[in-house]
């Protein structure tokens, strides 16, 4: 589990909300809502998109729609993931995206990290490439917004990736802190 304080944008829980409303409806806020803390419910009915909010307050906002709607299925999440991702690299990037390779997106990931969360480390180890084919681990470190939020950030992997031109993509959990492990991370595969 995390030791220190990490934040999150607020733009994430104004996707959040605009993704929940167009799966199951305006009706679903109010449903949400009503199962958060105070402060949570603050974020997620007024989040200011510049604003860093804790990590923690993400991680009950997540774990409260998984328990109404996500049911434990951890596509539920990944596809969370994929939304926000593709929201993320539409506009300029997603040009950008269309001229880099995997191995760029690897070196700017921590830049774009930086970008999005305050406290939490992402890091690129053990890359290994050969005949076409490269593999990685992607870890992130004091990163507190529980299995859903891991689950997300699987499937931003897919999408960023996968527009950035890579083929036959495989992101596999290796070590996760909400399962008793000290960090949270990932491996990816691919073909160039």
């Amino acid at each position: 589990m995390p030791d220190k304080d990490a934040f999150e944008k607020g733009s994430t829980a104004v996707l959040t909300r605009k993704w929940l409303v167009e799966l199951f409806g305006e009706q679903a806020v109010p449903k949400v809502l009503q199962l958060l803390s105070p402060e949570a419910r603050n974020m997620f009915e007024n989040p200011v998109p510049n604003q860093w909010y804790s990590q923690d307050l993400l991680r009950e906002l997540f774990e409260t729609i998984d328990g109404l709607f996500g049911k434990g299925d951890p596509n539920f999440f990944r596809a969370y993931g994929r939304y926000d991702a593709d929201r993320a690299t539409s506009g300029p990037l997603r040009y950008l995206l269309r001229i880099a390779s995997g191995i760029q997106v690897l070196k700017r990931a921590q830049s774009f990290w930086k970008h999005y969360f305050k406290g939490s480390i992402l890091e690129i180890e053990n890359l290994k490439q050969e005949k076409g084919a490269t593999a990685v681990t992607i870890i992130a470190r004091n990163f507190n917004e529980g299995l859903p939020g891991c689950r997300i950030l699987e499937g931003y992997f897919e999408v960023v990736f996968t527009k950035a031109g890579v083929r036959n993509l495989a992101v596999k959990e290796k070590t996760c802190s909400f399962k008793g492990d000290d960090f949270c991370s990932w491996e990816l595969s691919w073909q160039e």
